[in-house]
């Protein structure tokens, strides 16, 4: 019986051992390259990570300096519409004023001829009057 143990330990120790012996050098293998295949996959989700948040920040530019020149624009329209405002009551005020000069002429009018006169004055200031009104609008 003693003899067959020895052999069987012998048989064990000659076979088996070596066996076990190069699957764990393949296990350890196999995790060494699953902890270097983890790293790189950590690192490239990183990268990505990275170049992203480069992204999301050159977008963010983008956009404000978008929201900058739309400000910029807004302003100086409003600004050229108060401009054109302040221009068109000036034209206005001095249209308005030569409408009255035309009424009280025509008013003050000696005859049909000088009537008709400030009549025609009177229409065609009217009417700049109304094209220009047509014009800011």
């Amino acid at each position: 019986g003693a003899a067959s143990d020895e052999a069987v330990e012998a048989q064990i120790a000659a076979t088996v051992e070596p066996l076990l012996a190069r699957r764990r050098e393949e296990a350890l293998r196999f995790v060494a390259a699953t902890q270097r295949a983890l790293q790189r996959r950590r690192r490239r989700v990183h990268e990505r990570a990275l170049a992203l948040a480069a992204t999301v920040g050159r977008v963010g530019r983008v956009f404000d300096d978008h929201a900058a020149e739309i400000t910029e624009l807004y302003s100086s329209l409003r600004c050229d519409i108060a401009t054109c405002r302040r221009e068109h009551e000036q034209r206005d005020r001095s249209s308005e004023e030569a409408l009255d000069e035309s009424l009280l002429a025509l008013r003050r009018a000696a005859d049909k001829e000088e009537c008709s006169l400030h009549a025609a004055a009177a229409t065609e200031t009217l009417s700049a009057i109304a094209a220009g009104y047509r014009v800011l609008h």
